[in-house]
Protein backbone atom coordinates (compact mmCIF):
# COMPACT_ATOMS: atom_id res chain seq x y z
CA UNK A 1 0.00 0.00 0.00
CA UNK A 2 1.40 3.35 -0.96
CA UNK A 3 2.15 5.99 1.96
CA UNK A 4 0.02 8.89 1.74
CA UNK A 5 3.42 11.37 1.10
CA UNK A 6 3.66 8.90 -1.70
CA UNK A 7 0.32 9.73 -3.45
CA UNK A 8 0.71 13.43 -2.89
CA UNK A 9 4.27 13.25 -4.39
CA UNK A 10 2.56 11.95 -7.44
CA UNK A 11 -0.17 14.01 -7.75
CA UNK A 12 1.84 16.82 -8.02
CA UNK A 13 4.20 14.90 -10.65
CA UNK A 14 1.59 13.99 -12.66
CA UNK A 15 0.05 17.75 -12.32
CA UNK A 16 3.79 19.03 -13.51
CA UNK A 17 3.51 16.77 -16.62
CA UNK A 18 -0.33 18.15 -17.29
CA UNK A 19 1.18 21.42 -17.09
CA UNK A 20 3.94 20.91 -19.41
CA UNK A 21 1.56 18.73 -21.87
CA UNK A 22 -0.60 21.66 -21.91
CA UNK A 23 2.44 24.47 -22.51
CA UNK A 24 3.43 22.15 -25.45
CA UNK A 25 0.66 21.63 -26.97
CA UNK A 26 0.02 24.70 -28.61
CA UNK A 27 2.62 25.75 -31.77
CA UNK A 28 3.18 29.26 -30.75
CA UNK A 29 4.33 27.87 -27.02
CA UNK A 30 6.69 25.39 -28.71
CA UNK A 31 7.84 28.26 -31.17
CA UNK A 32 8.64 30.48 -28.44
CA UNK A 33 10.42 27.80 -26.35
CA UNK A 34 12.56 26.44 -29.78
CA UNK A 35 13.68 30.51 -29.46
CA UNK A 36 15.06 30.12 -25.84
CA UNK A 37 16.60 26.81 -26.63
CA UNK A 38 18.29 28.43 -29.47
CA UNK A 39 19.32 31.76 -27.75
CA UNK A 40 20.04 30.82 -24.11
CA UNK A 41 20.63 34.75 -22.78
CA UNK A 42 16.92 35.46 -22.64
CA UNK A 43 14.80 37.56 -24.56
CA UNK A 44 12.15 40.47 -24.25
CA UNK A 45 8.60 40.09 -25.27
CA UNK A 46 9.26 43.13 -28.04
CA UNK A 47 12.06 40.95 -29.34
CA UNK A 48 9.51 37.84 -29.52
CA UNK A 49 6.74 40.02 -30.93
CA UNK A 50 9.37 40.72 -33.83
CA UNK A 51 10.30 37.12 -34.24
CA UNK A 52 7.52 35.28 -34.37
CA UNK A 53 5.46 38.18 -35.76
CA UNK A 54 2.28 37.77 -33.45
CA UNK A 55 0.86 40.34 -31.41
CA UNK A 56 2.20 41.19 -27.66
CA UNK A 57 -1.00 39.88 -25.85
CA UNK A 58 -0.56 36.78 -27.62
CA UNK A 59 3.10 36.65 -26.84
CA UNK A 60 2.65 37.93 -23.05
CA UNK A 61 -0.33 34.86 -22.90
CA UNK A 62 1.40 31.80 -24.32
CA UNK A 63 4.66 33.18 -21.67
CA UNK A 64 2.50 33.12 -18.76
CA UNK A 65 1.62 29.65 -19.93
CA UNK A 66 5.45 28.88 -20.20
CA UNK A 67 5.81 30.22 -17.09
CA UNK A 68 3.38 28.57 -14.80
CA UNK A 69 3.84 25.84 -16.23
CA UNK A 70 7.37 26.44 -14.83
CA UNK A 71 9.40 26.34 -18.35
CA UNK A 72 10.04 29.70 -18.53
CA UNK A 73 12.42 31.90 -15.72
CA UNK A 74 12.38 35.88 -15.44
CA UNK A 75 14.44 38.22 -14.92
CA UNK A 76 14.17 42.20 -14.75
CA UNK A 77 16.91 44.65 -16.09
CA UNK A 78 16.10 48.30 -16.03
CA UNK A 79 12.69 48.48 -18.12
CA UNK A 80 12.75 45.22 -19.43
CA UNK A 81 11.72 41.62 -18.48
CA UNK A 82 13.68 39.17 -20.23
CA UNK A 83 12.08 35.18 -20.38
CA UNK A 84 14.09 32.14 -21.05
CA UNK A 85 14.21 28.33 -21.05
CA UNK A 86 14.22 27.38 -16.71
CA UNK A 87 17.68 25.80 -16.90
CA UNK A 88 16.76 24.39 -12.90
CA UNK A 89 13.83 22.34 -14.14
CA UNK A 90 15.51 18.63 -15.45
CA UNK A 91 12.22 18.16 -17.47
CA UNK A 92 12.89 20.90 -19.09
CA UNK A 93 16.01 19.71 -19.72
CA UNK A 94 14.46 16.68 -21.21
CA UNK A 95 12.39 19.20 -23.25
CA UNK A 96 15.05 21.06 -24.83
CA UNK A 97 16.58 17.66 -26.07
CA UNK A 98 13.32 17.69 -28.09
CA UNK A 99 13.46 21.30 -29.09
CA UNK A 100 16.70 20.88 -30.46
CA UNK A 101 15.88 18.19 -33.20
CA UNK A 102 12.75 20.63 -34.18
CA UNK A 103 15.17 23.68 -34.57
CA UNK A 104 15.54 22.71 -38.46
CA UNK A 105 11.97 22.79 -39.47
CA UNK A 106 10.98 26.26 -41.74
CA UNK A 107 8.57 28.04 -39.52
CA UNK A 108 11.57 28.20 -36.75
CA UNK A 109 14.24 28.73 -39.18
CA UNK A 110 12.10 31.63 -39.99
CA UNK A 111 11.74 32.38 -36.31
CA UNK A 112 15.09 32.56 -36.20
CA UNK A 113 16.11 34.78 -39.11
CA UNK A 114 13.62 37.15 -37.80
CA UNK A 115 15.23 37.59 -34.60
CA UNK A 116 18.76 37.13 -35.65
CA UNK A 117 17.99 40.42 -37.16
CA UNK A 118 16.16 42.22 -34.35
CA UNK A 119 18.71 41.46 -32.01
CA UNK A 120 21.11 43.15 -33.94
CA UNK A 121 19.40 45.65 -32.41
CA UNK A 122 20.99 45.28 -28.75
CA UNK A 123 23.21 47.82 -27.45
CA UNK A 124 25.22 46.03 -24.83
CA UNK A 125 23.18 42.84 -25.13
CA UNK A 126 20.57 44.44 -23.90
CA UNK A 127 16.90 45.45 -26.14
CA UNK A 128 16.92 48.82 -26.59
CA UNK A 129 14.03 49.09 -28.86
CA UNK A 130 10.75 47.96 -27.55
CA UNK A 131 7.69 48.28 -29.74
CA UNK A 132 5.47 51.09 -31.07
CA UNK A 133 1.46 50.38 -30.54
CA UNK A 134 0.54 50.71 -34.50
CA UNK A 135 3.26 47.84 -35.01
CA UNK A 136 1.65 45.59 -32.91
CA UNK A 137 -1.28 46.01 -34.74
CA UNK A 138 -0.34 44.69 -38.04
CA UNK A 139 0.88 41.56 -36.92
CA UNK A 140 -1.55 38.17 -37.48
CA UNK A 141 -2.65 36.61 -34.74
Amino acid sequence: MLCERTVKEMKETLETWVKMFHALAEEKRLRILLLFVAFQEGLCVCELVDALRIPQYVVSRHLAVLKKAGMVTTKKQGLWVYYGINKENPDVQRIQQLCSALRYLPEFVEDWNRLERRLSLRKEGRCVVGFKAEDNQNLNA
